[in-house]
């Protein structure tokens, strides 16, 4: 799912909840960060590996990590076993294609906050995707690209 297509659908959403009373603020995205994402290019099949969810927030004051979303075309071949920090839930979005993370961490101003996923490749091929890095709210997120190729 394109990038246009993901935020028409939150602001769908978004538009929705602000009639019905249930959304104080609205999403779009996030000021003052900046994200980056360290993955191996390849790995082998059955290899344990890292990647790492870099977050910089040059505000002045604390922003919340909510969440970092995970599109399923990566997934498709790669399993997620643990993250440092620990995530405290995990949830497929349908409507979205992602499995999100929830971590509801704090950045403290002037800061970088390092998330490393720990993962294993499953399968041979190529898992060329996109990650959200959700800041304060499910809706404000930044998008990255993300690529590991699974080879013998």
């Amino acid at each position: 799912m394109n990038i246009k297509r993901k935020t028409s659908i939150v602001a769908a959403v978004l538009a929705m909840a602000l009639l019905v009373g249930g959304v104080s603020s609205c999403g779009g995205q996030p000021e003052n960060i900046s994200i980056d994402v360290i993955a191996p290019l390849h790995v082998a099949k059955g290899e344990e590996f890292v990647f790492e969810i870099q977050v910089e927030n040059t505000a002045e004051k604390s922003q919340l990590l909510y969440s970092v979303d995970i599109w399923d075309d990566y997934l498709a071949g790669i399993a997620i076993q643990k993250t440092e920090p620990p995530f405290i839930d995990t949830y497929h979005i349908p409507i979205v294609n992602t499995q999100s993370y929830e971590f509801k961490q704090d950045i403290p101003p002037k800061d970088k906050l390092v998330v490393k996923f720990f993962a294993v490749g499953l399968k041979l091929g190529e898992y060329s995707s996109y990650v959200d890095v959700c800041i304060n709210t499910e809706a404000s997120f930044l998008t990255h690209p993300i690529i590991t190729i699974i080879k013998d």
